[in-house]
């Protein structure tokens, strides 16, 4: 049987989708950062689920594989077994928290993560375009296609509606806005902050730091390129990776976010530092990377809010555990906004299940249809070379020419009544007008 072209405006193969993995939700930041260590990368992950697309979205809050397989067996709970060999957990107990969402739950957990919904700090605003590069860095790897491109899409228009229609987007916050609220009492005038890291983060940071009147006195990176492309926008000079883990590059204020899967500094060095700032006040070490880049010593204090630390300790960290209290703070004034992104996200999940309806029933239609045709034909062949065979050509082609469009007359209203209904079924779960759900 011979299906006929989709409908152009494609359908979603809603349970050929699945999304597994681990978040804040269920490991803290050690097992988040043992799980990336220990992981593989986006092919090998492929190779272990069997997936003919998938997206590897790694973050400082998750790491998660969202797949398909577009043919062969449907994601399913079993799956985990897989997913806990592609990540190095078979003997490690973190394994046994892994979450699995199949279908449509699948779909609505992408979404949520999209809208920033399920972030550490909700409504920040970083989360969307590392969703959209994770998605850009599979489709260079070849893993995306017909399933996981629609569903991603949807995604990034989700996003960008519940910024341009909710009040999460009135104030971003994002982990780095909370790290330099926490910063400011801790940094005198005129601090030299150094970074360490040259990606998205970092960029981000800098931003930050600028905007709230700091200046960047160095950049180091391993790519040294990199390094430059960022001191380049925040006028700061450019050092060596490795005079910095020597300890040869003083700070007051050490703000590192890379990509290393083991840490730049050991505690050591970030204690020598310590005793050697050029303002003369305690380090502060800023740590966003997971795996973690900063080893800190024991007689560092962490700041988990605004105003706190004794102003005894050696240095301060700031790192992705001690902004949990804060993104706890921000969740709740944010409650209203994030109910209304929630509202967005299941009016785009009704669409997708109709879209999804619709394309299965349009394949249905097709399908019937080309059997019904191929018999058609096989019948008409049969009569040709038996009962009919002594028929001129002409009189041949006029019983053909009326038997195709007899056929064709026949066929077509059962064909356009189920066409109409699977077009109706998608229409039903289309949303109403959104500003109805601001009324």
């Amino acid at each position: 049987m011979t299906l006929l072209p989709e409908d152009p405006l494609g359908s979603l193969l809603m349970d050929r989708i699945a999304v597994g993995g681990l978040s804040l939700h269920q490991s803290d930041f050690e097992g988040l950062e043992r799980a990336k260590k220990n992981g593989g990368g986006a092919r090998a992950l492929a190779d272990v689920l069997g997936a003919s697309e998938l997206v590897l979205l790694s973050t400082c809050n998750r790491l998660e594989i969202v797949y398909a397989r577009e043919s062969g067996h449907r994601p399913c709970r079993e799956d985990l077994q897989d997913l806990r060999r592609g990540l190095g957990l078979e003997l490690d107990a973190l394994g046994d928290r892994l979450f699995h969402h199949v279908g449509k739950a699948a779909a609505r957990h992408l979404l949520r993560v999209a809208a920033s919904l399920d972030s550490l700090v909700v409504g920040e605003d970083q989360i969307l375009s590392q969703v959209r590069q994770a998605f850009q860095d599979s489709k260079r790897l070849g893993l995306t296609g017909p399933v996981l491109g629609p569903l991603f899409e949807n995604a990034f228009q989700l996003g960008k509606q519940v910024r341009t229609e909710t009040d999460l987007s009135r104030h971003p916050v994002s982990i780095v806005s909370l790290a330099v609220r926490l910063m400011r009492p801790r940094i005198k005038t005129g601090a030299t902050i150094g970074i360490l890291g040259a990606g998205r983060t970092c960029e981000h940071a800098v931003k930050s730091l600028l905007q709230n009147g700091y200046s960047i006195a160095w950049v180091a990176n391993r790519t040294i390129a990199r390094a430059e492309a960022l001191a380049s926008k925040c006028d700061a000079r450019v050092v060596a990776l490795e005079h910095v883990r020597a300890g040869e590059v003083p700070a007051d204020v050490i703000l590192s976010a890379s990509s290393a899967k083991s840490s730049l500094l050991d505690s050591q060095t970030l204690g020598e530092l310590a005793l050697r700032t050029p303002s003369g006040a305690p380090l502060v070490a800023v740590d966003l990377a997971l795996p973690r880049d900063l080893e800190v010593p024991a007689d560092f204090e962490r700041l988990q809010a605004e105003g706190s630390g004794d102003g005894q300790a050696a240095g301060f960290v700031i790192d992705l555990e001690a902004l949990r209290a804060l993104a706890a703070e921000n969740q709740r004034l944010r409650r209203d906004a994030a109910l209304r992104a929630e509202a967005l996200i299941e009016r785009k999940l009704e669409r997708l299940e109709g879209r999804d309806l619709s394309g299965r029933s349009s394949k249905v239609v097709a399908a019937l249809f080309e059997e019904a045709r191929e018999s058609f034909e096989i019948e008409l062949g049969y009569l040709f070379r038996g009962r009919l065979a002594h028929l001129s050509d002409e009189d041949r082609r006029s019983v053909e020419r009326w038997a195709r469009t007899t056929f064709g007359r026949l066929a077509h209203l059962p064909t356009k009544a189920l066409q109409d209904l699977a077009r109706r079924a998608g229409a039903d779960s289309d949303p109403p007008d959104e500003s109805a759900l601001s009324a």
